[in-house]
């Protein structure tokens, strides 16, 4: 998943957000394919928790009270889900989780080594690829906490956030989505979104009364609990960013009082 029930449903608690099914409105349509999105994720997260002998134990401050090594546990949890086994993302689940909900599938692999976490998840994402390649619908949600949680890692284990990534397009046009509900249920005025790709939203029905314009990660992070309200007013607003902050606390993601990154 910033978030209220942080750290553990910062990531699980995406199921608070209607999976689309389809590409989401906005999605340009050179967008990586889901399939695509989810293997790159997880070779990027590979190549950054196996970059040295002491990344498993180090905490990751956008999950407060989680290290790398746990962080993984709640990705491969939540795989396992996705094919049929254990808790997580899925299995029939309706509704936002419960902090007890995650920590139980976190400490399902309290035993288990960050190598060998690695493992298991290749192995049930194998599996999942093959029922993609048969035709079941990728999970927005599954790929949507595993990007969030890629960049949580990036933070911990000190890589320069980047300005652009390949996952990002179909993910900004998603989490839009739950903002726009936010938006919409505290009758704030329309607002445009602008990235500086080109990339445009307007959340609400008729002309705009102000736009913020952000690269698609700070918008991503921005929309999903990872950056202070002071952060988000320092994004590049048209106006007084203020009539819309309360549309960033939305479904399991509230703004953190203090910078993570």
């Amino acid at each position: 998943m910033s978030a209220s029930l942080f750290p553990d449903t910062h990531g699980s608690a995406l199921l608070a957000i209607q999976d689309m099914g389809g590409a989401a409105p906005g999605v340009p349509a050179d967008a990586l394919p889901r399939p695509a999105a989810y293997r790159t994720i997880r070779d990027e997260i590979r190549r950054l928790v196996t970059q040295a002998p002491e990344a498993a134990d180090t905490p990751v401050p956008a999950c407060p009270e989680w290290t790398v090594r746990e962080t993984v546990a709640h990705l491969t949890g939540n795989c396992h889900t996705a094919i049929g086994i254990g808790i997580g993302i899925g299995a029939g689940r309706v509704g936002p989780p419960d902090p007890d909900w995650t920590r139980q599938q976190v400490a399902g692999f309290r035993t288990v080594s960050l190598d060998a976490l690695l493992a298991i998840w290749d192995e049930a994402a194998a599996e999942l690829e093959q029922r993609w390649a048969a035709g079941a619908t990728p999970s927005t949600l599954l790929l949507m906490d595993a990007t969030a949680h890629r960049f949580d890692l990036g933070i911990a284990l000190g890589e320069p956030p980047p300005h652009e990534h390949p996952v990002l397009p179909a993910m900004v046009a998603v989490v839009t989505g739950g903002f726009a509900r936010a938006a919409a249920s505290h009758q704030l005025p329309v607002l445009r979104l602008r990235t500086d790709t080109g990339q445009e939203w307007v959340i609400g029905a008729g002309e705009p009364a102000g736009t913020v314009h952000a690269s698609r990660y700070d918008l991503f992070r921005s929309l999903t609990g990872r950056r202070t309200a002071v952060q988000i007013r320092a994004l590049d607003w048209d106006g007084d960013p203020t009539p819309w902050l309360p549309a960033f606390r939305w479904g399991p993601f509230v703004p953190p009082a203090e910078p993570t990154e």
